[in-house]
């Protein structure tokens, strides 16, 4: 299918899914060693990075992309992944949905059941039959335990392009001509914009664009039957099929089913059909799991995030920021300032303070109290005296955690990933972000592990390619002295003549440093 996604933002990494799961009470399997499987549309690049980051994991993949399917398999017949396995477009026959077909008829690598199965932005591309029949089949194949992830389009986001869809049915020869003239009658045109209408409008688009490209998109567009339901109804029918609904990954929710009374779980639906309603939604990213979770409330908060990671991508906006004085408002905020986070209290002041600090890798739970309390004492000359393992201490901090984490301002993970946020004397960059810039000639985004989407300008991606983990950082320095001497490069706009080896350096360490901060070096010992 190639119109396009129903999201620009990455799939979350299944060691964040765990995070969010873990939020709702629910232990997953052990993600390091876990078998993975995910199905749907152009998710195959995502699938090669979770198997890259995840070495001891066996992944599966079946893409229904023709295309995004074809560029993977060339990527991997050059450079192949023992855990990964890619197979073609596939859905399960009535039989195989309801397991009671011989597993032989199977392909073999969907005969074992998964620890994590993802689902990308099949539920509304696919007719209600051929969902039933491959919801089932991941209620056959998903462990006891096990989480599934599913990202969908949700009502009432998608109003308008329903009715662009039929309105392009009833007269599919003029299809072009009436999306360019919807486009032009959409209000609002900037990329700024948070109206809905406005980013409507740029779905339009970028489906004009494609089409512009390959005709076949409109008329995939026409064909896909876009199932795509209101909260309301979608909660329903995966509650008829057996699923227990954990939540959603972008919204600071809980669980649904927190109470055993109906007339509770309704006024939840409500509000979140109303959150929907109010913010437009367009899209969900639901969790769902064949069990309600264990009740939690008896085991102590610390106790319960002891195996969890967590990453904070805002800096501090303070070079001295007071993190030891209480009711001095301390600001975090990105390097856009698009998102922004003001706390307050000592000690989540300084367990942020320090996670920014570690950007972009992650620090465990342990580690966090540690490293909160050993700068808490050092600011106030040992004043203050904290011991990162009183209970008092771990549960305040845990509970910032959860709080913070709850609030989508921290990122949890189960497990940490080989990122490196330091540069080692021969910098290993990630070889599918290396190949991404390399086929898109710098044009598109590549992935770091994390499956986050990184712009790298030219200076960067070039000499990102040349990191194998072979080049020692005075041979990449010689790299870009032969860049100045061909007039590819010109620090400063200096001449090659003025270009001293000082400079180069310094240009060296800072483009290293960048790719570091971006996630896209790899942990070695080199």
């Amino acid at each position: 299918m190639s119109f396009p996604p129903i999201s620009n933002a990455s799939i979350p990494h299944p060691t964040q899914l765990a995070g969010f799961a873990r939020l709702f009470g629910l232990h997953t399997p052990d993600i390091q060693h876990s078998r993975i499987l995910v199905v749907g549309f152009n998710m195959s690049e995502t699938l090669i990075n979770i198997a890259l980051a995840l070495p001891q994991a066996q992944c599966v993949g079946v893409e229904f992309a023709k295309a995004e399917l074809t560029r993977c398999q060339t990527y991997l017949a050059h450079r192949p992944q023992h855990n990964l396995q890619l197979l073609p477009k596939w859905l399960p026959t009535t039989e195989q949905a309801a397991g009671q077909t011989d597993e032989k008829q199977l392909s073999r690598p969907l005969q074992q059941h998964f620890d994590y199965i993802l689902l990308v932005d099949t539920y509304h591309q696919l007719s209600i039959q051929q969902n039933e029949m491959l919801l089932n089949f991941c209620q056959h194949h998903l462990t006891t335990s096990g989480l599934l992830y599913l990202r969908h389009a949700i009502q009432p986001g998608w109003q308008l392009r329903t009715q662009f869809q039929q309105l392009l049915n009833n007269t599919p020869e003029h299809s072009q001509t009436i999306l360019q003239n919807l486009i032009q009658a959409t209000p609002g045109n900037t990329y700024q914009s948070r109206d809905h209408l406005d980013k409507e409008q740029r779905w339009l688009e970028q489906l004009l664009a494609s089409a512009t490209d390959t005709p076949q998109s409109l008329r995939d567009f026409h064909e896909t039957p876009l199932h795509i339901p209101h909260f309301q109804a979608f909660y329903q029918d995966i509650k008829k099929q057996g699923w227990f609904y954990l939540g959603d990954c972008q919204a600071d929710t809980q669980s649904l089913l927190l109470s055993d009374h109906e007339a509770a779980e309704n006024a939840q639906l409500a509000q979140m059909c109303y959150h929907d309603l109010v913010a437009h939604r367009d899209v969900r990213e639901s969790l769902l799991c064949k069990n309600a979770p264990a009740a939690t409330q008896s085991t102590p908060l610390d106790q319960q995030l002891q195996d969890c990671f967590f990453r904070f991508p805002l800096q501090c906006l303070s070079e001295q920021p007071g993190l030891h004085h209480p009711g001095l408002t301390v600001r975090f905020a990105d390097e856009h300032n698009e998102q922004m986070l003001e706390e307050t209290v000592p000690l989540a002041k300084t367990l942020l303070w320090c996670l920014s600090q570690q950007w972009p890798q992650s620090l465990g739970f342990n580690e966090i109290c540690a490293q909160t309390c050993a700068y808490l004492q050092e600011q106030t000359a040992n004043q203050l005296q904290l011991c990162p393992t009183d209970a008092t201490v771990m549960q305040e901090i845990s509970g910032h955690l959860q709080r913070l984490s709850s609030g989508h301002f921290l990122e949890i993970h189960i497990g940490q990933l080989p990122l490196s946020g330091q540069v080692y004397e021969r910098p290993q960059g990630s070889p599918l972000a290396q190949w991404q810039f390399q086929e898109n000639k710098g044009q598109a985004s590549v992935q770091n592990l994390y499956n986050q989407k990184i712009r790298l300008d030219m200076l960067l991606g070039n000499l990102f390619l040349h990191l194998d983990g072979q080049h020692t950082r005075q041979e990449l320095l010689g790299l870009l002295r032969s860049w100045v001497e061909q007039g590819y490069l010109a620090p400063n706009g200096a001449s090659p003549d003025n270009v001293s080896d000082d400079m180069l350096l310094d240009l060296l360490d800072n483009s290293l440093n960048q790719l570091a901060g971006k996630g896209l070096l790899l942990h070695n010992s080199g």
